[in-house]
Order: C-alpha cells, then sequence, then structure tokens
C-alpha cells in the first residue's frame, strides 16, 4: 500500500469512527427523551448543548469523508508516487509514516476538540440569556475551558500545517543526542 493509499484509509477510516460516535452522542441525547414520553420542557439552550457534540462529530465526519483527497494531498504535500520512483508498495520512505502520524493526531486532536468548545459557548450563552445573575467560579471554569480548546486547536492545526518542520526539528534533536551520546 503506498503513502497516499494508507493516508486516504486512515482518514476514511477515521471519519467513520466519528460517524459511529456522533451518532452515539445524538442517541444518548434523543433516546431517553423519546422513550420517556414526558412532556418534560427542556430549553432549546440546553437541548443544543446537549445534542451539539454528536452534531460536530457527525459534521466532522462527512467532512473527513468528502475532503480525504484534499487532506491527503496536503499531508503528503504532493510526494512523488510514480513507480519507477517510489519504494515498493510494502515501504514507506523514511520518516514518512512519522509526518503522516503527526498530521492525524493534529486531525483528531481538532476534531475531538470542537464538541467540548462548542458545548461551552453555548452552556455560556444559555446561562447568559437565562440568568441575571453568573457566578464568577462558573465563569472562570467555562473560560478556562474555552482558553484550553482554543489551545489544543492551535496544537492541532500546527501539527496538520508544520508537520514538516515538526518533523524536521525532532530529526535534528535525536541526531544531536546521538552525535552528544557518542
Amino acid at each position: 500500500m503506498k503513502q497516499r493509499q494508507f493516508a486516504f484509509t486512515a482518514i476514511r477510516v477515521l471519519a467513520i469512527y466519528f460517524l459511529v460516535a456522533g451518532i452515539g452522542r445524538l442517541m444518548d441525547v434523543v433516546a431517553p427523551v423519546m422513550l420517556s414520553g414526558s412532556d418534560a420542557h427542556v430549553s432549546a439552550w440546553a437541548y443544543l448543548s446537549l445534542v451539539m457534540p454528536g452534531l460536530v462529530y457527525v459534521a466532522a465526519s462527512v467532512l473527513l469523508w468528502s475532503k480525504a483527497e484534499g487532506l491527503v494531498l496536503r499531508i503528503t504535500q504532493g510526494q512523488v508516487e510514480d513507480a519507477a520512483e517510489a519504494l515498493p508498495a510494502t515501504r514507506f520512505a523514511s520518516g514518512e509514516l512519522y509526518k503522516l502520524a503527526l498530521s492525524l493526531t493534529g486531525v483528531i486532536l481538532i476534531v475531538l476538540t470542537l464538541p467540548t468548545l462548542a458545548s461551552t459557548i453555548i452552556q455560556l450563552l444559555q446561562v447568559n440569556e437565562t440568568s441575571y445573575t453568573v457566578t464568577q467560579p462558573f465563569l472562570y471554569s467555562n473560560w478556562a475551558v474555552i482558553m484550553e480548546c482554543i489551545v489544543k486547536l492551535g496544537l492541532g492545526l500546527l501539527l496538520i500545517i508544520k508537520t514538516q518542520v515538526i518533523f524536521g526539528w525532532v530529526g535534528r534533536t535525536f541526531q544531536q543526542v546521538r552525535t552528544n551520546n557518542q
């Protein structure tokens, strides 16, 4: 299996995983409401904050599935896959698997962070709309979660966009450690 085929398959498997996770999250919210049969009034904000993580997972799944080819080209950065110039089908060039793993880790980090960010923002909006007083600890904890999500999103984007630079830095660091230990 060539590098692009491997990356394409990995992204599609990741999309299927996020679809299953999203459906699971949605069913965790929708099934109890449907099965209870009660007319419990749940505010739109509360329901949206419960449903949003599942919707983000499903949207990420659809996006990953539909944009898999573009992501593969971005991750592999247009590397040659010509049969005459490529390695045998079962081998990857030195470090290519690590670059692919770094990029996919960035994608996973972003997709796993988005539901938390969305539900926290919706929760803040809900409390702001329905309550006259908001406690300081509540605000601090939610802003801390938002800041954590922003840092994770930044790290995920960095892993996707600067994979080549990160891999080069790690390679130089390992090489320097080896020469210092000799």
